[in-house]
C-alpha cells in the first residue's frame, strides 16, 4: 500500500489553521492579502488541535491531531509523532514536500522517502481555486494537491486539500487495482479545530 502518503496525509500534516475558535464556521480563505504561498497553508502553532471525520470500509471513525512540540530544527511535532516545517520552498515533512513552491496549477515533483529508496511518490497541484464543504465549513480559494504512487497491484492516490489560513480540510485517497476501475477507499474531513495563529509566543 501506499504507506508513506498515507502516514503523512493521514496521521500528520498536522491539519493546521489560522483561526483561534472551535467548532464550524463558514469562510472565505486565504491571507488577507498577496499571493498566497505554501507557509500560509499551515500556520502552525503548539497546542493547536483538529478533529476530522474518517470514512472507509466499517462506520465512520474520528481521528485527532494536535501539536504537541517544536524541535530545535523547526519541525512542529504532533501528538502521533510526526514532523511537520514551514520552509521557503514549501512545507517538509523530514521526507517530502507536502506542499511544493511556486503554488501554481500543474507544478509537480517527485519525492523518494529515505527509508524506501525503491519507492518514487508524484506530487502535483491539481487547483488553487477550489470551492470544498466539509463539516467544520464551506471553504474557497482551496489548494488540492494530488499524490500518486504506482503500486504492483494497481495505483493508489491522494488528494489533499487546504483552505489558506486555515490548514488541511479534506483528504481523499482512490485506488485503481489492476484491470479494475478506479475506487475511493478513504475520505478525511474537517469537523472542528481549536488553534492560534502561527508566530504567537508558544509556537
Amino acid at each position: 500500500m501506499l504507506r508513506p502518503i498515507v502516514t503523512t496525509a493521514v496521521s500528520t500534516s498536522l491539519a493546521l489553521a489560522l483561526v483561534s475558535t472551535i467548532g464550524c464556521a463558514s469562510t472565505t480563505a486565504g491571507p488577507a492579502a498577496g499571493p498566497v504561498r505554501a507557509r500560509d497553508l499551515v500556520p502552525l502553532a503548539v497546542g493547536n488541535s483538529w478533529e476530522y471525520r474518517v470514512s472507509a470500509d466499517g462506520p465512520a471513525a474520528t481521528s485527532s491531531v494536535t501539536i504537541v512540540d517544536k524541535s530545535a530544527d523547526g519541525y512542529f511535532i504532533d501528538n502521533r509523532g510526526n514532523r511537520l516545517a514551514p520552509r521557503s520552498d514549501g512545507l517538509f515533512d523530514g521526507d517530502r514536500f507536502l506542499v511544493q513552491e511556486p503554488l501554481e496549477e500543474g507544478h509537480s515533483w517527485i519525492a523518494v522517502p529515505k527509508d524506501q529508496p525503491s519507492v518514487v511518490e508524484k506530487y502535483r497541484i491539481a487547483s488553487v481555486a477550489a470551492s470544498i464543504s466539509v463539516p467544520a465549513g464551506a471553504f474557497e480559494h482551496c489548494v488540492e494537491v494530488e499524490a500518486e504512487q504506482t503500486l504492483q497491484q494497481g495505483v493508489m492516490k491522494m488528494v489533499w486539500t487546504f483552505a489558506p489560513g486555515v490548514g488541511l480540510i479534506k483528504i481523499q485517497q482512490r485506488v485503481t487495482p489492476t484491470g479494475e476501475s478506479e475506487r475511493t477507499t478513504m475520505t478525511m474531513e474537517l469537523v472542528r479545530f481549536q488553534v492560534q495563529p502561527a508566530g504567537t509566543p508558544s509556537s
